[in-house]
């Protein structure tokens, strides 16, 4: 009866071993030198940059009957700014070139007013009859495409660029949405404030005196203010401290804002205010099979009244009832 212990003490020391035994090796030719990754291409990117299928938004605008926003539309090209920045190895200047062909291709046809402004050191210096000018998108493609420069204002700071454009907005009839292509390093304290100050003179009349400004009135209109909005040439997100001048300005970075869809909602946004609601019930017109419901009564998604009154009858156009 002794011998069984013994036994079974040898049988766990044995499997023991076995279990502790080092794991065998798979023997390989000894290499020297160590492995290397040969760089990524990218120069397919880089040249394929430019491919773009805008969204046509003019049946929609025409089918729901979108109501304009503005009137006008100038865009600031910074082109001092972005001359000297680089992102993923594409000069930003690129990617701004980039991104105005974009928004030109995706620009409705509509009786806007304006036109592309570059702050580049000498060229020709916009004129009140330039601003006032329909804004021919294609046109302005074409003469970029030609080498041709867009009026000029001049060269010097994003500041000094947005207070020459104040000069020539107060002088064009209704709203304008201002467009700044620019890097986020530009908009420093003096171009925000350069930016309050646009948004100033264009919500107030002419004749104002404010202090400061030694007693001279400026020039002014009578309008609920212009909006302003920046795109900004690159993935980083550092300039928000405008927004707060209106309540329609909006900040954007590039990539935000250079695919089809991201770029027509930027640009319905930017341009219009929404479908035509004639009666103001809450359903535009495209969809309302009510179209005089009475001011403040709760209607159904068709625009008809939800709980009609007494002696009210069914408002929606005969074949339309359920």
């Amino acid at each position: 009866m002794r011998f069984w212990p013994f036994l079974a003490c040898v049988f766990l020391t044995l499997a023991l071993v076995g279990c502790s035994a080092p794991e065998r090796l798979l023997k390989t030719n000894l290499v020297s030198s160590s492995a290397t990754l040969p760089a990524y291409p990218t120069q397919t990117f880089k040249q394929s940059v430019h491919t773009f299928d805008a969204i046509d938004l003019n049946p929609t605008i025409r089918r729901e009957q979108w109501q304009t926003r503005v009137e006008g539309v100038i865009v600031i090209w910074d082109v001092i700014g972005l001359a000297s920045d680089e992102i993923d190895g594409v000069p930003a200047l690129n990617y701004s070139r980039e991104w105005l062909r974009r928004f030109h291709r995706t620009l409705p046809l509509g009786n806007w007013k304006g036109t592309l402004l570059s702050n580049a050191s000498g060229g020709v210096q916009p004129s009140i009859d330039v601003i006032n000018a329909p804004y021919h998108a294609m046109q302005l493609e074409a003469n970029l495409d030609k080498g041709q420069a867009p009026p000029s204002l001049g060269g010097g700071t994003m500041a000094q660029a947005i207070d020459k454009v104040t000069e020539l907005a107060v002088m064009q009839p209704g709203r304008v949405a201002l467009l700044l292509v620019t890097s986020w390093a530009r908009l420093d304290v003096p171009a925000i404030q350069a930016i309050e100050r646009y948004h100033q003179r264009t919500s107030n009349r002419s004749g104002i005196v404010v202090q400061g400004m030694q007693g001279v009135p400026w020039r002014g209109k009578a309008n609920v203010g212009d909006c302003v909005h920046a795109i900004g040439v690159g993935n980083t997100f550092s300039r928000e401290k405008f927004l707060s001048v209106s309540t329609c300005s909006s900040a954007q970075t590039f990539d935000a804002v250079a695919q089809p869809r991201d770029l027509a909602q930027f640009v319905s946004r930017t341009l219009y205010t929404g479908p035509l609601d004639s009666d103001n019930d809450g359903i535009p017109d495209f969809l309302d099979k009510c179209p005089n419901t009475p001011s403040k009564r709760l209607v159904t998604g068709e625009g008809c009244l939800r709980f009609p009154k007494s002696g009210e009858v069914d408002q929606r156009p005969t074949g339309s009832q359920q």
